[in-house]
């Protein structure tokens, strides 16, 4: 459709003779439309036509001038976002800590993460006393993100903190949680045994229960 248009202008402009055939190279100026351009090799022929070519292919074109090219445009490629730490300092072959978590998170005894509520530090002459006050509130960080800070610092970081006058002190004993923030099947202590444990009263009295025949699985 585009050959024949440009053929009906041409002779339009030139006369009754059509311009001669000029190969093209297809180049991509948008992702659904392809326009045609006469290619670089024509520039040393002479053609009379070439002139009016490229006058009508930069009108079609949507693009104001008339680009030449020889090979088509090439996409770079995505930039995907990533978060990355140190396994092996090339210093002492050492695992290094992520100093980012380590800035605006802190861990606790039992394996939480907690952080301040975002927007903390920002306008904060403009904020209330009210507003201030909840802001300077700590939340906590989801199960998820707790396994991953747990991967981005180093064991001298994971273990127990006891400072003298520590704020955060109240909050490092959760009573309603006798185990980890989260489980580690590689801990041989997290394990639920088969068998429950029998308190060495209650067996003492099971077996005077079985020597006067007496036994009731109630008093287990």
């Amino acid at each position: 459709m585009l050959r024949s248009l440009t053929s009906r202008i041409g002779s339009s402009l030139i006369g009754t003779a059509k311009p001669p055939s000029v190969p093209c190279t297809l180049i991509a100026t948008s992702p659904k439309l392809w326009t045609k351009c006469p290619s670089s090799r024509m520039l040393s022929a002479g053609s009379p036509a070439l002139p009016i070519a490229c006058s009508l292919f930069a009108a079609l074109s949507p693009s104001s001038s008339c680009v030449l090219r020889t090979s088509t445009a090439v996409k770079s490629p995505l930039l995907v976002p990533s978060r990355t730490f140190i396994k092996f300092d090339d210093k002492e072959g050492r695992k290094i800590s992520d100093p980012d978590v380590l800035e605006r998170f802190y861990r606790l005894t039992w394996g939480g993460w907690i952080k301040k509520k975002m927007g903390s530090n920002k306008r904060v002459w403009k904020m209330s006393h009210r507003r201030y006050r909840r802001k300077d509130q700590h939340v906590l960080v989801s199960k998820r993100y707790s396994k991953m800070f747990d991967r981005m610092v180093t064991q001298y970081y994971r273990q127990p903190t006891y400072f003298i006058n520590d704020p955060y002190e109240p909050y490092n004993k959760r009573h309603d949680l006798t185990h980890p923030y989260y489980e580690d099947k590689n801990d041989v202590s997290q394990r639920k045994m088969f068998f429950p444990e029998i308190n060495p009263a209650v067996l003492a009295k099971r077996k005077a229960l079985d020597a006067t025949q007496q036994f009731s699985p109630t008093y287990l």
